[in-house]
């Protein structure tokens, strides 16, 4: 388990197997009032892109569960 440091004063924890993708980017804490919660979010210049969807490869419409409810994990 890695961190990557976002905006904000926070952390994001990922896999040591995605850790060297995601640091390509920089990283943004990105406050989602529907969940109360913190995202990790990064711009490709058009879109918004969530940490949580690039790992996992979300398909648009498709649910992404944090089963631990720790949304910078």
């Amino acid at each position: 388990m890695k961190t990557i440091t976002l905006t904000q004063g926070l952390i994001a924890f990922v896999d040591d197997e995605d850790y060297k993708e995601l640091t390509a980017h920089k990283w943004c804490a990105s406050w989602q009032p529907r969940q109360q919660a913190f995202s990790a979010v990064r711009t490709d210049g058009k879109r918004t892109i969530r940490m949580h969807r690039q790992i996992m490869e979300a398909q648009p419409g498709q649910d992404v569960d944090h089963i631990n409810h720790n949304t910078l994990d």
